[in-house]
């Protein structure tokens, strides 16, 4: 087979496998903002002020879904056609084949209590079955020392990773690299963004609405059971409803919107949390999705190497890119994760002169949540600096600085701010320093703000404080 006829071979493969992915992730966080409109409909008919809202879910349309499903694309996407790629150095077809029923069975072992089920290795076995028709004369010629040094490295870029995010590598990573760049920007814009919906897929609107129970002849129109889970017998929830209590034989069973039920021992609030906990689970894709992170490095160094054992056999540039290509991203990572470690001081109450000393002393004082009375001038030069990163740090900052009626002020001027990531720091400091007589400031921000992140942030503050704002 000629080298560009494999080479288009892979390409059409790949782009079937990137396409299959996107349909199925489409559509399951389209069904997901689905539940989320018919969650807050019930909601609202209890006078719920339910985050975002029905008004703000019914606006976002297919594009918005489009790219809330990227995240999903992106991380599982990737790294599952770096499996096909390294499927393709075996050197005969049944072990390829065996290779690939080895990973879906993998998959159904992690996704087989889901809610999903199934359907995410169903679709990965059409995915790989495509992909095994379309290749099946292709061949990487790698050979078992190329596959060790690839592995070995991108073993090291992973581990690096996990090390890393000890030091809050993802963390400094938005503050260093992100915050204060445009394309970085746009880049944190977009999570913000987007990813409450992509989140809701594995992990319920981050705890702010983890459900609505429906038990008939409940009879206070709602009670939380905290984490974000309602009960009502409000006959008008009944249909919208996440889970039902319902008799059964001598005792009673949760049943969610999927018919799926579990055993109640007793009709209890601990034991309805852990019902609708075990009914939704997604812990299995949740997993999946972590260990993408983490390989994510890994996957970005193998994919040039795929490239380059198909264009050439040449030993040479496979090891000079194995080596600049790792040794660089690890480099990278190191270098993102000692920023600030010095812990250099304020001097005089003033912001130290660079940007990494001055993260570096926003970072040593969170980790006491304790801000000396000397650095307090130093802290509201933070909030007020051009700088986004430091804003966020100041916002957060404040909350553990000797009480001071202009840090209220302050926060209450930081509520306002253009970057979403300050207004929810300056609304949880604001919390912080003023309990529930906070929340005459917060909620307007529920109501107004244009970030749904921001709403579910300092929803979770209500929420803690064991309050739930309603319509009277």
């Amino acid at each position: 087979m000629k080298k560009r006829d494999s080479i288009l071979s892979v390409l059409l493969g790949l782009l079937l496998t990137l396409g299959l992915y996107g349909a199925y992730f489409f559509n399951l966080v389209r069904k997901e903002l689905q539940v989320l409109i018919e969650r807050q409909e019930a909601l609202e008919s209890l006078k719920f002020l339910a985050v975002p809202g029905t008004a703000y879910l019914n606006d976002l349309g297919p594009f918005f879904v489009l790219k809330s499903a990227f995240f999903y694309l992106i991380l599982l996407g990737l790294i599952l056609a770096v499996v096909q790629l390294f499927s393709l150095c075996l050197k005969r077809p049944w072990h390829r084949a065996a290779f690939f029923l080895l990973v879906i069975a993998g998959l159904v072992a992690f996704t087989h209590t889901d809610r999903i089920a199934l359907s995410f290795p169903f679709v990965t076995a059409l995915s790989f079955g495509a992909f095994f028709f379309i290749t099946l004369n292709v061949r990487i010629h790698a050979s078992w020392s190329d596959v060790a040094v690839i592995l070995f490295v991108g073993a090291v870029l992973s581990s690096s990773l996990v090390l890393a995010a000890g030091e809050n590598f993802f963390i400094k990573t938005r503050d260093r690299l992100l915050f204060d760049s445009r394309i970085g920007n746009q880049v944190v814009s977009y999570y913000y963004t987007y990813s409450p919906l992509a989140a809701a897929v594995i992990s319920p609107a981050s705890g702010i609405y983890e459900g609505l129970v429906f038990q008939e002849g409940f009879k206070s129109p709602f009670h939380h059971l905290g984490r974000g889970l309602v009960l009502s017998g409000n006959p008008s929830v009944k249909r919208n409803a996440d889970h039902r209590v319902e008799r059964r034989d001598n005792g009673h069973e949760m049943v969610n919107r999927y018919g799926d039920r579990k055993p109640l021992p007793e009709v209890s609030e601990e034991a309805i949390r852990e019902a609708a906990q075990s009914l939704f689970s997604m812990n299995g894709f949740k997993t999946l999705n972590r260990i993408s992170l983490y390989a994510f490095p890994a996957g970005l160094l193998m994919l040039p190497f795929f490239a380059l054992r198909m264009i050439t056999k040449r030993r040479k540039p496979f090891l000079v890119m194995s080596l600049s290509i790792g040794i660089g991203l690890v480099i990278g990572i190191g270098a993102v994760s000692f920023v600030g470690a010095s812990r250099t001081a304020a001097t005089d109450g003033k912001v130290p002169a660079d940007l990494d000393s001055a993260l570096g002393l926003a970072y040593d004082l969170y980790e006491r949540r304790d801000v000396p009375a000397e650095l307090v001038p130093a802290i509201r030069q933070f909030t007020r600096s051009d700088s986004t990163a430091l804003r966020y740090w100041g916002a957060k900052l404040l909350a553990y600085a000797p009480m001071d009626s202009a840090h209220e002020r302050r926060l209450i001027s930081l509520l306002e701010d253009p970057s979403p990531n300050v207004r929810y720091a300056a609304g949880l400091s604001l919390y912080r320093l003023l309990g529930k007589n906070s929340f005459e400031h917060l909620l307007p921000l529920l109501i107004k703000d244009p970030n749904w992140y921001v709403k579910c942030i300092l929803f979770s503050a209500f929420l803690r404080s064991g309050t739930i704002p309603h319509r009277m």
